[in-house]
C-alpha cells in the first residue's frame, strides 16, 4: 500500500471524477430512459432483473437489497434464490461438452495425467533455438466422444499421450501445433487442450494404408517457428505491461491478453487520460530499447508463500494462483523491471524478440484500451510505401486540383489502406498511421477548400441570373425577390449572406436546402421598412418552423431562420407552399 500510494490516489481521483460526471447527467438520462421504456416505472424488481444484476453486474443479494431501498423498489430476496436454483438446474440439464465426457471417462479408468513439463525444455545453440523431439506413447484414442482402439487415415480424432512437449492454451497464449511421427504414418496436431491435467492432442492421422492404434510409440515434435513467434509475442506482452505501468507514471490494470504466433493483443485499464500518440511512440521506443539492450529473461519457480516475498511483482486482479510451481518471469536492468507470474513460454533474451511495433489501439470503454502489436518489419515496409504514395499525391495535387472526383477517389483508396485488421498483411505502425491520416486530412481540406470556393461561385452566378431575369414586381410596383437557391443542393454549407449581399436595395427571401437541412434568410432595406411602417421580415419566413428570437438591433432588417431538418421526400411540397405563402404576403403588404 505504501509503495503504491500514488497509484491508489490516482485511481480514487479518477473514479471520483467519473462518479461526479455520472451524477450530473443521471437525472436527465433517467427521464429519457423512462420515456423510452415504461417498464422502468415499475416499482417491483422481478427475479429476472435481480438475476441479471447478480450475474452480469456483480451485485450480491445485500447490494441489491440496499439499491432497492434507495430507489424505493419492492424486492423479495427469495425470488433471487429461486432464480439461482433454476439456473443451476438448467445448467445441469444442458449438453455436457465432449471434453468433460472424456475427462469423466479417464477419471473413471484412473488414467494417468499427462506430463507436460517438457514444453519448457528448449535452449539456444549458436544463437539458434532448439526444441528437442520427445518420444511419446499413445494411451487413448477418441473419435468424438467414443473411446476407440484404432483410427483410420484421414479421420479427425483426439489422442491422449503419456507426456508432451507442446503448449496447451493458457495465460492468453494459444496452443502449439506439431506432429507425431509413427512407423506407419504421421499424426498432424491442429490444437492442444488441457482438461484438468489431461492433455488432448487433436488432429488427423495420415498414412497410405495403415491405421493408428492405441499403445504405440511415436516421436512428438513441435512447430518450431510457430512456438518461437508465440514466445516472442508473449515476452513482449510482459514488457508492454511493465512499461505502461512503471514508465508512463499511470495507474494501470491488465484486463486480458491474447498471444498468437502473428500478433499480440493487450487489454488494459488506464485510470487517467488516455494515451496520446506521442506517449504511444514513447512506449514503443522504450520497448525497442529493452530489446536492443539484450536483457536476459529469467524464470524462477516458487510456491505461493515465496511469491509474497517478491517486490514489484505484477499480479492480475482476481487471478487464482496455484500453491506451487509458480513460474516468475523477470526482465530487468538498472532502470526497469518486469516481474510477473506466468505459465507461458518465453524467449531467453530480449534481443530474440528482434523487433516490435504497435499497429492498432482500440477503445473498449471509459478507461480500457486494447493495444495490438505485430511483426515490425512488414509494418514498417507497408508504412514506407504508403507514405511515399501520400507524399507523391501531395506534390501533384496542384496539377490535378481541377479533377476533384479523381483526387477524392485516390484519397478514399489510401484511407482504405489504413483500415486494416490485426491479422492482415496491410498493417502499419500506429504512429505512422497517425501521420498518414494527418497528411490525408490536410490534402482533403485543401481539396474541399478549393471545391467549396468553386461551388460558392455558383451562388454568385445563380443570384446574378436572378437579378438579371427573376426580379418580381408587386401590384404597387415594388420589386422583390423570393428565391430557392438551387445550387445549395451540392454544397455542404451554404453562406446565405453571400446571396443576400448581392441585393442590398431589394427585399429578398432566399432559401437553401443541403444535407436534409433547410435554412432561410430574409433582408429588407431600411427605406422599405420606414415606408411600410412596421413591415416585419420575420413574417416572410413561412416555413412551418419556429423562428428564433432576434436580439439584434437589426431584427426588422435581417432575419435568419435556424436550420431545421426536413426529409427529402417532404421537401418539394413544403418548398412550394413556402414560396406561395411568401409571395402572397409580399403582395399583401409590400
Amino acid at each position: 500500500m505504501e509503495r503504491n500510494i500514488r497509484q491508489i490516489h490516482q485511481i480514487i481521483d479518477y473514479e471520483e471524477d467519473i462518479y461526479k460526471s455520472l451524477r450530473k447527467v443521471t437525472e436527465t438520462e433517467w427521464k429519457k430512459l423512462i420515456k423510452d421504456d415504461n417498464k422502468l416505472l415499475e416499482i417491483d424488481l422481478d427475479s429476472e432483473l435481480a438475476f441479471k444484476l447478480y450475474d452480469t453486474y456483480g451485485l450480491d443479494e445485500e447490494a441489491i437489497i440496499k439499491m432497492c431501498d434507495i430507489l424505493h423498489l419492492n424486492f423479495d430476496p427469495e425470488d433471487l434464490t429461486q432464480e439461482l436454483e433454476r439456473t443451476k438446474f438448467r445448467s445441469k440439464e444442458s449438453t455436457i461438452y465432449t471434453e468433460d465426457k472424456l475427462y469423466s471417462l479417464l477419471v473413471k479408468e484412473n488414467a494417468p495425467k499427462t506430463d507436460d513439463s517438457f514444453k519448457y525444455n528448449y535452449f539456444k545453440v549458436d544463437d539458434k533455438y532448439e526444441f528437442k523431439d520427445l518420444k511419446v506413447n499413445v494411451l487413448k484414442i477418441f473419435q468424438g466422444e467414443s473411446l476407440v482402439p484404432e483410427i483410420d487415415s484421414g479421420y479427425y480424432c483426439t489422442l491422449l499421450l503419456d507426456k508432451t512437449n507442446l503448449y496447451s492454451e493458457a495465460g492468453g497464449q494459444i496452443s502449439d501445433n506439431g506432429a507425431i511421427d509413427f512407423e506407419n504414418g504421421s499424426f498432424e496436431i491442429v490444437t492442444v487442450e488441457n482438461v484438468n491435467g489431461y492433455i488432448f492432442h487433436k488432429g488427423f492421422f495420415k498414412s497410405k494404408d495403415s491405421k493408428l492404434k492405441a499403445n504405440v510409440s511415436g516421436v512428438l515434435n513441435v512447430n518450431e517457428e510457430f512456438r518461437l513467434n508465440c514466445m516472442r509475442n508473449h515476452t513482449t506482452t510482459h514488457l508492454l505491461n511493465a512499461v505502461l505501468k512503471k514508465k508512463m507514471r499511470r495507474a494501470t490494470c491488465q484486463k486480458s491478453s491474447k498471444v498468437t504466433d502473428k500478433y499480440l493483443v493487450f487489454d488494459v485499464a488506464i485510470f487517467s487520460d488516455k494515451l496520446g500518440i506521442d506517449e504511444i511512440d514513447k512506449v514503443e521506443q522504450h520497448i525497442l530499447n529493452i530489446i536492443k539492450s539484450s536483457q536476459p529473461v529469467d524464470i524462477n519457480v516458487v510456491d505461493s508463500q515465496q511469491l509474497l516475498n517478491y517486490d514489484f511483482v505484477t499480479l492480475i486482479p482476481g487471478e487464482t494462483y496455484p500453491q506451487d510451481g509458480i513460474r516468475i518471469v523477470e526482465v530487468k536492468d538498472n532502470e526497469f523491471i518486469s516481474r510477473e507470474p506466468c505459465c507461458g513460454t518465453h524467449v531467453l533474451n530480449t534481443k530474440d524478440i528482434e523487433d516490435f511495433c504497435i499497429v492498432h489501439i482500440k477503445s473498449l470503454g471509459r478507461s480500457t484500451i486494447s493495444i495490438s502489436a505485430r511483426e515490425a518489419k512488414l509494418a514498417r515496409l507497408n508504412a514506407a510505401e504508403l507514405t511515399e504514395e501520400i507524399d507523391t499525391l501531395t506534390k501533384n495535387i496542384d496539377d490535378n486540383i481541377d479533377k476533384p472526383d479523381l483526387l477524392a477517389m485516390i484519397i478514399s483508396t489510401l484511407r482504405r489502406k489504413l483500415n486494416y485488421s490485426i491479422d492482415s498483411d496491410d498493417i502499419i505502425p500506429i504512429c505512422a498511421r497517425h501521420k498518414c491520416i494527418e497528411k490525408l486530412d490536410a490534402i482533403n481540406k485543401q481539396l474541399k477548400d478549393v471545391t467549396r470556393e468553386n461551388l460558392r461561385d455558383l451562388i454568385e452566378v445563380e443570384m446574378q441570373n436572378v437579378l438579371d431575369s427573376s426580379i418580381k414586381t408587386t401590384k404597387s410596383n415594388n420589386k422583390y425577390i423570393v428565391h430557392y437557391l438551387r445550387s445549395s443542393m451540392v454544397l455542404e454549407t451554404v453562406p446565405l449572406q453571400k446571396a443576400t449581399k448581392l441585393c442590398p436595395n431589394i427585399p429578398i427571401l432566399v432559401i437553401s436546402y443541403a444535407d436534409n437541412m433547410v435554412k432561410a434568410r430574409c433582408c429588407v432595406p431600411k427605406r422599405i421598412l420606414m415606408q411600410k411602417n412596421g413591415l416585419k421580415n420575420r413574417q416572410l419566413l413561412y416555413l412551418k418552423v419556429e423562428l428564433p428570437h432576434q436580439k439584434d438591433k437589426m431584427e426588422l432588417l435581417i432575419c435568419n431562420m435556424k436550420a431545421k431538418k426536413v426529409h427529402v421526400q417532404d421537401w418539394d411540397p413544403l418548398l412550394n407552399e413556402c414560396l406561395e405563402k411568401a409571395e402572397k404576403y409580399v403582395e399583401d403588404y409590400l
